[in-house]
């Protein structure tokens, strides 16, 4: 799927008139990091686990399993699809943020980066109805829609 996704020229080009902010990924499917790297856009995950194990221990000056790169992604860079030079661990570490969906209070003492922020429990609260600002905003948002994201919490 990578590589047809990859190698669709009308595809790629019409994802890239559309000028795209960043691109949100799992990065448990790396297609998500190798799209955006083929892009060029800013790369952020949206889980705490990446290809090769535990976000933390991917990128925090910490223990690091190598995490081959193997399966379907051998045949990208065999083919030149994408630059064989390319390192896929390094394309995946060099993600500009990691939102990590756990609560750094329950977890154990470990270094964290810079870019990681904790959002543990984004997911517990029931949803509400959105205050008047915001429904209007919703509402007069147009053909293209909205994207909105709060790392604030709840009361």
């Amino acid at each position: 799927m990578t590589v047809a996704m990859l190698e669709d020229r009308s595809l790629m080009k019409r994802l890239k008139a559309r000028k795209y902010d960043m691109m949100l990924t799992d990065p448990a499917w790396g297609a998500g990091v190798l799209l955006a790297h083929h892009l060029q856009l800013p790369l952020v995950y949206n889980v705490r686990w990446i290809m090769n194990g535990e976000g933390h221990f991917a990128i925090a000056p910490s223990p690091v399993s190598a995490g081959l790169l193997s399966g379907p992604y051998t045949k990208l860079f065999a083919t030149g699809i994408v630059d064989p030079k390319i390192d896929f661990n390094e394309l995946a570490q060099a993600a500009d943020l990691w939102p990590m969906r756990v609560d750094f209070t329950f977890e154990f003492q470990r270094p964290t980066m810079p870019n990681i922020i904790y959002m543990g429990g984004f997911q517990c609260s029931p949803a509400q109805t959105l205050p008047g600002d915001l429904e209007e905003f919703v509402q007069n948002s147009g053909e293209h829609g909205f994207i909105i994201m709060s790392l604030c919490p709840t009361p």
